[in-house]
Parts: C-alpha cells; sequence; structure tokens
C-alpha cells in the first residue's frame, strides 16, 4: 500500500458532497435502530417477545447477507457501475423503508409475518445500496489524506442523522398527521424523500478517483468465481489485520455500553446517572471526531489508533480505581472514553479503503464490495458477541434483577465493566501496531 498519500488529492467540495451521503443513509439506519422495536410494541401492539424475536432473526439475516451481497455485486456488477447502480438502488430503498412502518390495524401471525418480510426487505435494500456506497469510499480519491477526511466527515454526518432522527421522528410524524398512528409512517415517509435526493445527488456526482474510470480495461474483467473473491479477501493481509483489530474493538466498545446502566444501577444505586451517562456518550462523538481527524493530519491513521486507543486503556483503568463508588467520577471516565474510542473508530473507516488497495484483483478487478460486506457481517457478529460476554459478565457479578449486590459482587461489576473491555482494546492496539502494512507511507 504504498504511495498512497502521493496520489493527487480531490476537490475537498467533491469529498463534503460524498461524505454527505452518509447523512441520507443513517436516515434510514438510525430511524431502524431506534424506533422500528419501539414502532412494533408501541405502536402497532406485537408483544415485546414477538417483537423482540423479529427484529433478532433479521438481524441475523441482516449480518450474512451483507457479504453474500458484496459478493454478488462484485461478481457481476462492473466497478464504474457503483454510481448507476447507487442510484437506482435508492428508489426501491425509499419503499422499502416506508413499508417497514405500513400502519396495521392488528398483528396476528400474519401480521408478524408481514412485519418480518418488510424488515428483511428493508435490510436487503439497504445492504445492496449501501454497500455500493461503502465500495466507492476506495474510489472517492486515493489520496489518504482524502480518505481520512472523507471518513470523519461521514462520521459527523452519520452523527447528524442520529440526532436529527432521535428527536424528530415522532414529533414530525404527529404534527403532519395528527395521529399516533400514522405518526412513524408519515415521518419515514419524509425520511425516505431526504434520504432518496441525498443519496441521488451523491451518486450523480460521483466522481471516480481510482484510475480506471468508464470503460477502462484494468477494471472491466470478466465475470469472477466466488472462490476467486474469497481467495482475494484471504490473502489481503492488511485487511485481515484491520478486521481483526476492528472486531477486537467493537467487542470492547459494546460491552461498556451494554453494561454503563447495570454498573450504575446496581454498583452505583444511580439508575439516572446511567441514562445521563449514555446520552453524554453519544454527544461527545459529534466533538470528539473533528479533533481526531486534526491529530490523524500530524501523526498519521496507524499512530492515531494507537494513540486513541492507548487513552482509552488510560480511561478505562482510571474508571476501575478512581470510578470506584462515586457516579461523577464514572460519568467523566465513560464519557472521556467514548471520545478516545472515537478515535478509534475513525481510524478503522480511514484505514479501510486502503486495504482494498492492497490485496490482489481477481480477473482484473478490486473486491471492494465483498470486503465491505465482510466488514458488515463482522461488526454484527462482534455485536452478538460483547453481547454475549456482557451476559455472562453479568452473571459472573452475581447479578439478579431487583435484589441489591453484596460488596464482592459490586466489585466484580465494577470490574469487570473496565478489565475485559481493556483487554479487547489492547489487543485491538496491538493488531494495528504491529502491522505497518496497513497505512501508506506519509509524505
Amino acid at each position: 500500500m504504498s504511495g498512497k498519500h502521493s496520489a493527487p488529492a480531490q476537490p475537498k467540495p467533491r469529498l463534503i458532497l460524498f461524505a454527505f451521503g452518509d447523512f441520507g443513509f443513517n436516515l434510514y439506519w438510525q430511524s431502524l435502530s431506534l424506533f422500528l422495536l419501539f414502532y412494533y410494541t408501541e405502536t402497532l401492539g406485537v408483544s415485546i417477545a414477538a417483537a423482540a424475536a423479529v427484529y433478532m432473526l433479521a438481524s441475523v439475516f441482516d449480518g450474512f447477507s451483507g457479504f453474500a451481497i458484496g459478493l454478488w455485486i462484485d461478481r457481476r456488477a462492473r466497478p464504474e457501475e457503483h454510481r448507476r447502480m447507487l442510484i437506482r438502488a435508492a428508489f426501491p430503498l425509499a419503499l422499502a423503508f416506508m413499508l417497514a412502518y405500513a400502519p396495521a390495524a392488528h398483528c396476528g401471525r400474519a401480521g408478524l409475518v408481514f412485519l418480518f418480510a418488510s424488515q428483511l426487505l428493508l435490510r436487503l435494500s439497504y445492504g445492496f445500496a449501501n454497500l455500493h456506497y461503502l465500495a466507492m469510499t476506495a474510489r472517492v480519491s486515493l489520496n489518504q489524506r482524502d480518505r481520512s477526511l472523507v471518513a470523519g466527515l461521514r462520521m459527523v454526518f452519520g452523527a447528524l442523522a442520529a440526532i436529527l432522527v432521535s428527536l424528530t421522528m415522532r414529533p414530525l410524524g404527529i404534527a403532519l398527521t395528527g395521529s399516533e398512528q400514522l405518526a412513524h409512517f408519515s415521518a419515514a415517509a419524509v425520511y425516505a424523500v431526504a434520504a432518496t435526493a441525498v443519496i441521488i445527488l451523491v451518486g450523480a456526482t460521483f466522481k471516480d478517483a481510482s484510475g480506471g474510470g468508464e470503460g477502462s480495461p484494468a477494471e472491466t474483467g470478466g465475470r469472477r468465481s466466488v472462490m476467486a473473491l474469497l481467495h482475494a479477501v484471504a490473502a489481503n493481509r492488511s485487511f485481515l489485520s484491520v478486521a481483526a483489530a476492528m472486531m477486537a474493538m467493537i467487542i470492547s466498545v459494546t460491552m461498556v455500553s451494554k453494561l454503563v446502566l447495570y454498573y450504575f444501577k446496581y454498583g452505583m444505586s444511580d439508575t439516572r446517572a446511567g441514562e445521563l451517562a449514555l446520552a453524554d456518550m453519544v454527544l461527545v462523538g459529534l466533538i470528539a471526531v473533528p479533533i481526531w481527524m486534526l491529530v490523524e493530519r500530524r501523526i498519521g491513521t496507524r499512530r492515531t489508533w494507537g494513540c486513541a486507543s492507548a487513552l482509552a486503556l488510560v480511561l478505562l483503568a482510571g474508571l476501575t480505581f478512581a470510578g470506584a463508588r462515586n457516579a461523577g467520577a464514572s460519568h467523566f471516565f465513560l464519557v472521556a472514553f467514548q471520545a478516545a474510542v472515537m478515535g478509534v473508530d475513525f481510524s478503522l473507516w480511514a484505514l479501510l479503503p486502503a486495504t482494498v488497495d492492497a490485496g490482489p484483483r481477481p480477473s482484473g478487478a478490486r473486491a471492494e464490495a465483498t470486503l465491505f460486506g465482510l466488514v458488515e457481517m463482522l461488526q454484527r457478529i462482534s455485536i452478538g458477541v460483547a453481547t454475549g460476554l456482557a451476559g455472562l459478565t453479568l452473571g459472573f457479578a452475581g447479578l439478579k434483577p431487583g435484589e441489591p449486590l453484596t460488596e464482592a459482587s459490586s466489585l466484580a461489576l465494577r470490574l469487570q465493566i473496565s478489565v475485559v473491555p481493556l483487554v479487547f482494546l489492547a489487543a485491538s492496539a496491538l493488531l494495528i501496531l504491529r502491522r505497518k502494512d496497513v497505512q501508506p507511507r506519509r509524505r
């Protein structure tokens, strides 16, 4: 991956406009993550158990379908078609999103089947469109500074979309229709129109900087086999290192976020403090990302990952000792930890496009959609592993809902929220720092 920093820089307005695509995609994703389960139970009257089962099964399907979609794209779609396919995918995605929030009078077995099918359709439509967009992140520029800028801006635009959706979905829907039953559907329609406009704008203005371009012989090889694409993934050691580090980082961060409320409720007897800590952990990301972008420009992406990880490790250690029995100190260390890991997350998305360049090219083309599809699958797996470990942690601490913890159990819970994530985060940093081929050289 040498020499990518010497590649020509692209115009900043073009990069900003491309990164704005994440705002459109997060209008969909944040609504799916924050409100769809709530809509099932509170508006449609589905039982919590049934709604959770539908959501969980669709999430599992989503993880594996992303990798399959990536393989399909790389087998059948020429790389120069990403732009056109993104524009075409915007319309079925908008319709699938509105269908997922379609009002229903009742939800018996047939209703549950409809909810499950509509959510699968939404996740498939989202995966198909989003993987074309992610593949384009490796082509919007070959200059690492440009890629880092795009990664940071995407995170900022995604956070802005998350804030917008969390604050406006239900109030917007009620303002439009005056009906609780139609609120989510009407807001979904507004979001779909806005997201479609953003995605089409991104596709229409995208310029391929990979050196292939329309009709380039180097990028329009014949149809590639699944085995050739899998071989390209297995032979890409830079990608595998970043993917392994990503999984360790996600397990660490997810475990902390899953245990926060239990930590405050049972370790501090202060549930409200836990809720406030979670809210501040979300908001701090919007401030932290631009700061880490400036740091990355001075020291490089791989070193930024290491520095952010080291800071996060120190803060987790501080949580273990200084935060014990002190809700205010725990709040500080958790929010500061979230600010630190935003640097790791930013470094991940800045490095991933560069790993595409490092791998072999089956049939003369890069397996970019396959790689990003695998990233999505590994993310889902990591979240599942972290959730399982969090459950084991709570069991080890002897937590029983509604019952106070003993002194020993309270200490065990405070240790588990920091020690286990600390081990995974340290492993993540080591995986990146030991491999010097996961970042282009600086000029």
